[in-house]
């Protein structure tokens, strides 16, 4: 059965104060189209770098969303019981048959999106600075509302863009979703970026028809696999696109 995996991490020395209630409230958007038989969630609110590993080894062929909240960095996840190298995360992450999406909600974690992407990973949510955990929360949440309800990715990023746009205060921060030093710290604003492959990847949609042979390999999927094209489509706070050329 198609699969949505929501690790979290807060970490027993440095906690975030909104990261239980964005797991809850992620998943109970989620969670009424998990009921309908569209797809299976599972969350995990104390990631550990094994746990980790064994599930997207066991749950290889159903994996098609991968969610991580807490605190980044530009090459490492800080899990519960340790720092865990994004290259790692990463390898892990592209051995999933058919995985569309990665949101990695912590601070500035967009230097990983380089990485993802070159593995085929078809769309990348990241941040490109330090980023507020209240905010943090509360566009994960407007995003997974929208996807839940059929959006597309695309659209789903604007619509929690506009959220946050429209909810913006100017305030001094008080914890922060980083691993970073205190000269790193800024007030924050809208840092997150959509990352795609191909501009075809922001159409994506959560599976929306019942499974009918739960737990078999090669369910449906609506993402594509691109062969020998490194281009990448940036989806920023505008809802505009602009697509790179990058070498093959």
């Amino acid at each position: 059965m198609p699969t949505i995996y929501l690790a979290f991490a807060n970490h027993p020395t440095r906690p975030l104060e909104n990261l239980r209630e964005e797991s809850r409230a992620v998943y109970e958007s989620l969670h009424r189209r998990k009921m309908d038989g569209h797809y299976d969630i599972y969350r995990e609110d104390f990631s550990e770098l094994d746990t980790i590993a064994q599930y997207l080894s066991r749950y290889r062929n159903d994996i098609h969303l991968f969610h991580f909240g807490g605190h980044t960095g530009s090459d490492v996840l800080l899990l519960h019981d340790r720092e865990a190298g994004a290259a790692g995360i990463g390898n892990m992450l592209a051995q999933q048959k058919h995985l569309a999406l990665v949101f990695l909600n912590g601070c500035s974690s967009r230097d990983q999106v380089a990485l993802l992407l070159d593995k085929g990973i078809p769309a990348v949510i990241a941040t490109s600075a330090p980023v507020d955990d209240t905010r943090a929360k509360d566009f994960a949440v407007r995003f997974y509302q929208a996807l839940a309800d059929g959006h597309p990715v695309g659209v789903s990023f604007d619509m929690a863009q506009a959220y946050l746009t429209a909810k913006l205060e100017v305030q001094p921060i008080a914890f922060q979703r980083g691993i970073f030093t205190p000269d790193d710290i800024c007030i924050d604003t809208q840092h997150w970026g959509l990352f795609v492959r191909h501009e075809s990847a922001l159409a994506w949609t959560l599976p929306n028809q019942p499974s009918i042979l739960p737990g078999t390999a090669g369910t449906k999927t609506n993402t594509t696999t691109t062969t020998g094209n490194n281009n990448i489509s940036i989806q920023g706070v505008s809802g505009s696109t602009v697509i790179i050329q990058s070498g093959t």
